[in-house]
């Protein structure tokens, strides 16, 4: 419910740190940017069928670069489309530790609705990785609603995100490259999850540099093989990471390197659907 008159809103801005908004409409209210004290806001869901009436935010306002001691953002099922949904501004939350973005553009809540025949791109509309991994019911997600951005601009705001430890944009047609860059914007990351988008090239070595990385998710994907001119297997390197305790690489059939011939006793790994092969040497590499 929104406030009814300025007191109202003051009162409450004044007292609340988080704040879980459904709206009615396409654009969120100005007034959510009152609350300059917010920890914690959820506008999640923000896309979907209602009465009739298909309601969903295409981008985000302005003003959230305003919240300065924002945590956690949530925006995960909205439709956010294009670059412009992502404002310069929100390179100020520099505070923000966790941002949760996955399945932007999605068709339906419902799962199993299959995309209208009339639907633009259909054959480039897919049905997510845990659908095809586990058989269940899909949820559609087609380009034509997708956040279609790329991962590597760097003058994306999220680059200027400092603090950020949790990243989740996986399940969304983000395309482009993970840049060699990434622990330098982003050097208390712990938990970065990149699957199912449109990513390609190589996993970059400096992501061992991730100090407090303990997950690492990338599958479904087109990621390649790549070893630099010292002859580094990145993917082994990466899977002697100290901390790092889930990593996926699932569905990248061009990704190579080596795995160990026995299960590493600190980590889960993922790697079917991979070009990866057991190395007798993994220890010394």
């Amino acid at each position: 419910q929104e406030p009814v008159d300025v007191l109202t809103l003051q009162s409450w801005t004044a007292s609340v740190f988080g704040l879980n908004v459904m709206i009615a409409s396409a654009v969120l209210p100005d007034w959510i940017c009152e609350f300059r004290d917010l920890r914690y806001l959820d506008i999640s869901g923000n896309d979907r069928i209602e009465d009739g009436e298909h309601i969903s935010i295409k981008a985000l306002p302005d003003c959230l670069g305003n919240l300065s001691e924002l945590l956690h953002l949530n925006v995960v099922g909205c439709n956010l489309t294009g670059q412009a949904s992502l404002p310069s501004s929100l390179g100020n939350l520099q505070k923000l530790r966790i941002f949760e973005a996955f399945e932007n553009g999605r068709l339906s809540d419902t799962k199993g609705d299959c995309p209208p025949a009339w639907l633009s791109n259909r054959s480039q509309c897919v049905p997510g990785y845990v659908a095809q991994e586990d058989g269940t019911e899909a949820v559609w997600r087609c380009p034509v609603h997708g956040w279609n951005i790329r991962f590597d601009d760097l003058t994306l705001p999220w680059w200027r995100w400092q603090a950020i430890e949790k990243m989740h944009i996986d399940a969304n047609f983000i395309y482009g490259g993970i840049p060699e860059t990434l622990p330098e914007h982003w050097p208390n990351l712990r938990s970065l999850d990149l699957h199912d988008l449109k990513l390609e090239g190589p996993l970059p070595q400096s992501l061992e540099r991730l100090e407090n990385l303990t997950q690492l998710q990338v599958q479904m994907n087109d990621l390649d093989c790549h070893q630099d001119v010292h002859g580094v297997d990145v993917l082994a390197r990466l899977m002697k990471h100290p901390k790092l305790r889930n990593f996926n690489i699932d569905a990248n059939p061009k990704l190579c390197g080596c795995l160990p011939s026995v299960a590493l006793p600190h980590l889960s790994i993922k790697y079917g659907g991979t070009s990866a092969r057991i190395c007798d040497n993994f220890a010394e590499l």
